[in-house]
């Protein structure tokens, strides 16, 4: 019995040599050369949160505009921060583009706007200025509000650009204004979500020739359904105009043959998600596509079920042709 021990024990200790004496596992050089690529298809940004994304196509580069948030906010909330990128795989973090404002002005926080450039070349910003406090003096919480540039990293707010709702809509919930140049109207279009006294929440429409001085315009969309539409946005694809809006954790959309409507929404008019899953999705053409670009909520659970909340940890971006 101890002869055959010994002998079995033998036995292992030559294969274990064995093993030792085998040259490593090498990998062929196709093998080594398999490292993971530095891309990004959903950037964050450093110690935030992406909210309401703001898409703007610069020359080559599509730059995502977006809400920063914290889990640390203070009386002053929500600045534009901006993403840039030429691939939608890789993204430069360009920081923050323009600060909230004192306690006492209208845009102690910000909301979602729009940025365009003019037939001068000149940068432009609209945004929402969100200040409690002025509700309480009777001007409203909310209002539209415009910021310049000559380079489109450097912004002055013109504060003598800033109005509010007119008397029949609620001056609490007069935000997200989308602004763009109408060839077929020959001015500028300002599209704001509002909530109108006897329609309720509604996309109204503002005109200007300049920029600066806005005339009401009417309403150009009201499904009386929701309490309001937020972050709208109007393009051309094919025939149609599409208007997307966003409201109670989900983005909607309606359609026109004609950019002055009626726009009429299907019977399925949900682009995507529910429960803050995807949420206040706009678009922007970038090198013959039409993307979609929004966020995606926080889980609160660090899971993939459950409640989320806003704002989201990255922006979601979709796409279509436009052929």
């Amino acid at each position: 019995m101890k002869k055959t021990l010994l002998i079995l024990l033998i036995c292992l200790w030559i294969t274990m040599l064995a093993a030792a004496a085998e040259p490593a596992l090498v990998l062929d050089d196709s093998e080594a050369q398999n490292q993971p690529v530095p891309y990004n298809l959903y950037p964050a940004p450093e110690g935030g949160y992406v909210g309401d994304v703001m898409p703007f196509v610069d020359g080559d580069e599509l730059q995502l505009y977006y809400l920063y948030d914290t889990d640390h906010n203070g009386q002053g909330y929500h600045p534009i921060y901006r993403f840039s990128t030429d691939d939608l795989r890789s993204y430069r973090d360009d920081g923050l583009m323009l600060d909230y404002g004192t306690f006492d002005a209208p845009d102690l926080a910000l909301g979602t706007g729009s940025v365009l450039k003019d037939r001068q070349r000149q940068y432009h910003m609209f945004y929402t200025g969100h200040n409690d406090a002025m509700g309480t003096l009777g001007q409203g919480r909310e209002c539209v509000m415009h910021a310049v540039s000559m380079d489109g990293d450097h912004w002055t707010k013109l504060s003598e650009d800033t109005f509010y709702a007119e008397d029949n809509f609620s001056k609490d919930d007069f935000r997200d204004p989308f602004v763009f140049w109408n060839e077929e109207d020959n001015s500028y279009w300002l599209l704001i979500a509002g909530r109108e006294n006897e329609l309720g929440g509604v996309i109204a429409k503002y005109t200007s020739e300049d920029l600066t001085i806005w005339t009401y315009a009417g309403v150009l969309y009201a499904p009386q359904a929701q309490y309001m539409l937020e972050c709208p946005d109007l393009f051309k694809m094919g025939d149609r105009y599409y208007l997307f809006y966003s409201w109670d954790c989900v983005t909607y959309y309606a359609m026109s043959d004609s950019i002055n409507g009626p726009f009429v929404a299907p019977e399925d008019n949900v682009l995507d998600g529910t429960g803050f899953v995807y949420y206040a999705a706009k678009t922007a053409e970038f090198k013959g596509k039409r993307y979609l670009c929004g966020w995606i909520g926080r889980a609160i659970q660090g899971k993939d079920v459950g409640i989320y909340r806003w704002p989201g940890q990255r922006d979601h971006v979709r796409r279509r042709d436009t052929g």
